[in-house]
């Protein structure tokens, strides 16, 4: 056959109507699914490569024919064989076999490399697919890093899905290598397990775009969902943030918060968050559930995450105070300390005004969190809840804030002095009434003018239910006074 298409060919050796009958029968042939023209074509690249040269030019330049061809590619192709089709294929624009006879007669590397010679369109992959035919995984990988081919790089990333374990040793902080490790993780959400240490290669990149070198942000926005995610033990994390696109920037965000909170629950502040990072913590309901549930083990605990986040604001530590779990929670003494060390250091009244309903309600557990806020509770209050000791005259001084509350003119208020024995004319007559209240007063301490037992009774009449006025009635220090 070999002899008659080199006859067919030659214009000396036989008539025209002969070859022309020889080479449109071979023509013909081509052109048939069913015939074995593919498979004859391998064998005369292998036996006759530069007649089969001379013959590809009277060949159809068909897409059909030349997915038959590739498809009849035999297991081995020699040298000579595959130039002699490549060169047929870049005649016909046969990316796709050229690639074949690439792959399948030169090593990976160099089939790449006479592919991108000729193949340059984008969407092309293909040719490039049959060039590495015979390119183990790790080679595939190995080529694009080297290549650095966009095409090449996404094939090597559709590798590394299926086995990412292809980037363990491979330096996936270079340009190339972060391509193909975003590409995987696309494909497969595992594939951020690659690399044998990927939480430092995260880190790694980070630091190459906070030192201004070109970094992926694909990766590290595929990265940012990711398990090692958290930037807990980075430095720097805080310089991060402003140079991250949304999308990853949130993420990484969520995931650092999350780890702090975590760390901060098992009973130690890991570290003092910036702003942005602070912002995050306490957005959403993650930190108060995280809260609620560790009270009962940890209530130190919570009053230290508390006081490390300048954000978690009177309001919000109210509402939490108020849950049924933790306002039923009765508090150690070193607890309770440790709340009213919070309250008294954020100024919190709110919070104290709710610690002295509970007091005041019978719960003596809270008591040692208001003794540390005492500098903030009245004197009344401190004596009447047995906070700490009154001294005499802190007694009198409450005495007289409530003569002035209830009679505000001074002691001739509704004639309370003349009810209770005194005289008009002993009383200050200029003045206000706190001024003239305080005369009577001092009067009454130096043994002048009415009984305080007697005063205080007058005030009970006129205020039956006042229990400031009933607490220093029934205390003996002012009934039993002269």
């Amino acid at each position: 056959m070999l002899s008659a298409i080199d006859d067919a060919l030659s214009d000396l050796t036989a008539i025209k109507p002969w070859r022309d009958a020889v080479l449109g029968g071979i023509v013909s042939a081509s052109r048939s699914n069913a015939s074995a023209f593919p498979a004859a074509f391998w064998r005369w690249a292998h036996a006759r490569p530069t007649l089969l040269s001379k013959l590809a030019e009277r060949l159809p330049q068909d897409k059909s024919l030349e997915s038959r061809l590739i498809n009849a590619l035999p297991a081995e192709v020699s040298d000579r064989a595959g130039l002699a089709v490549m060169a047929i294929s870049k005649l016909k624009n046969w990316l796709r076999l050229f690639g074949a006879a690439a792959g399948s007669s030169l090593e990976p590397r160099d089939a790449v490399r006479e592919q991108l010679a000729i193949d340059q369109v984008p969407a092309n992959l293909d040719g490039l697919r049959a060039a590495l035919r015979r390119a183990a995984p790790e080679q595939v990988v190995a080529i694009a890093l080297d290549n650095a081919d966009a095409r090449v790089l996404t094939i090597a990333a559709e590798e590394v899905a299926r086995q990412p374990k292809l980037l363990n040793g491979t330096d996936v902080t270079s340009p190339p290598g972060q391509e193909i490790w975003a590409l995987a993780i696309g494909l497969n959400a595992d594939a951020w397990r690659g690399p044998s240490d990927p939480h430092g290669a995260l880190i790694a990149t980070l630091q190459s775009m906070l030192d201004g070198k070109p970094v992926s942000m694909k990766l590290i926005t595929a990265l940012s969902t990711a398990p090692i995610a958290d930037l807990s033990d980075y430095p720097r994390r805080s310089e991060v943030w402003q140079h991250l696109v949304a999308a990853s920037r949130d993420n990484l965000l969520t995931a650092t918060a999350t780890g702090w909170i975590e760390r901060a629950c098992s009973g130690e502040i890991p570290y003092t968050p910036d702003p942005v990072l602070e912002a995050a913590i306490v957005s959403g309901d993650r930190l108060d559930r995280a809260l609620r549930t560790i009270v009962t083990t940890g209530a130190r605990t919570v009053f230290s995450i508390v006081a490390a986040l300048p954000l978690f604001d009177e309001h919000r530590f109210l509402r939490w105070l108020q849950e049924p779990t933790v306002s039923r929670h009765q508090w150690t003494p070193a607890d309770a300390e440790s709340l009213g060390r919070l309250v008294l250091n954020r100024r919190w009244r709110h919070v104290l005004d709710r610690l002295l309903d509970f007091a005041r309600a019978g719960r003596t557990d809270i008591k040692p969190a208001l003794r540390i806020c005492h500098e903030m509770i009245g004197i009344f209050t401190r004596w009447s809840l047995n906070l700490s000791a009154v001294t005499s005259d802190e007694k009198w001084t409450v005495f007289e804030e409530l003569a002035v509350d209830l009679y505000p003119t001074g002691p001739d208020d509704n004639e309370l002095w003349d009810r209770a024995g005194g005289k008009k004319w002993d009383l200050q007559t200029f003045g206000n009434g706190r001024s003239r209240w305080h005369d009577a007063i001092a009067q009454i301490r130096r043994g002048k003018g009415p009984r305080p037992s007697r005063l205080l009774g007058e005030m009970r009449r006129d205020f039956p239910l006042n229990d400031q006025v009933r607490y220093l009635a029934s205390d003996s220090d002012l009934s039993s006074y002269r």
